[in-house]
């Protein structure tokens, strides 16, 4: 009789597998220095879908996953130690380098880096952002109304789960910070891209989901124009009369 496989989904150690790399491929980054995001699955490295530990588990591309996982004569696989210190040297590369902390110098966000934003990630589920400039802050920052939501698990029979975010903050550095306990999400803008990244994202919204990725700007203009009212509505809410 075949033992049930122990499914990693929704767990506290599938999150912490992808929050270490931050949903990089463990041997893009080891043979090309790739730090793209990348759609993957976790690899047991010992080739036993139930070792649930974390030391066994490993975030790769499909396609690295696959080669991992094949067996073939004519050429030599990746290996399991191979493949860890591939994942220890990413894991370390995040904590060392987080990837918006230390944003590279420019000036203030223009007009440009405001608008309507969706993450480029085809996961199941999705996020999508409004950034709109409200006001200036009292030392002449720019001030801007952050209003986001974000959904994982649409193929589920009663629904995903889902999350919504809604602050104002002013930015330092191209970097828009916020923080509600122990949760910290962090928006760059680097170039035309913008950069999510969060911590302690795990049990703050539904099970699952998280807004960090790469996102792209939304060029409806119905769509852009809705969740701009939206965001004059709820400044408007939060502080008792309209923005300058």
């Amino acid at each position: 009789m075949a033992v049930p496989r122990k499914s990693l989904r929704g767990t506290d150690i599938e999150a912490e597998v992808l929050w270490r790399c931050r949903r990089r491929c463990a041997i893009c980054f080891g043979i090309n220095n790739d730090l793209g995001e990348k759609l993957g699955q976790i690899a047991h490295l010992n080739r036993n879908r139930n070792d649930n530990r974390i030391e066994n588990l490993a975030f790769l591309c499909f396609e690295h996953h696959d080669r991992f996982d094949s067996k073939t004569s004519q050429s030599k696989n990746f290996t399991r130690k191979e493949v860890i210190r591939y994942r220890d040297q990413l894991a370390e590369h995040f904590k060392d380098n987080f990837v918006l902390k230390k944003p590279k110098a420019e000036a203030s966000l223009t007009p440009s880096c405001t608008g309507l934003f969706a993450r480029k990630s085809g996961l199941e589920g999705g996020a999508n952002f409004s950034i709109t400039f409200v006001d200036r802050n009292w030392d002449g920052r720019r001030l801007y109304m952050v209003l986001g939501q974000a959904c994982e698990g649409t193929q589920r029979p009663y629904g995903p789960n889902m999350g919504f975010l809604s602050f104002s903050a002013p930015e330092n550095d191209r970097v828009i910070e916020y923080a509600d306990g122990k949760y910290t999400i962090m928006i760059g803008f680097f170039g035309n891209r913008l950069l999510i990244e969060e911590e302690n994202e795990f049990g703050y919204f539904g099970a699952g989901v998280h807004f960090f990725g790469e996102y792209e700007r939304i060029q409806s203009l119905s769509q852009r124009m809705a969740w701009w009212i939206k965001s004059q509505w709820i400044y408007r809410f939060k502080h008792g009369n309209w923005p300058d």
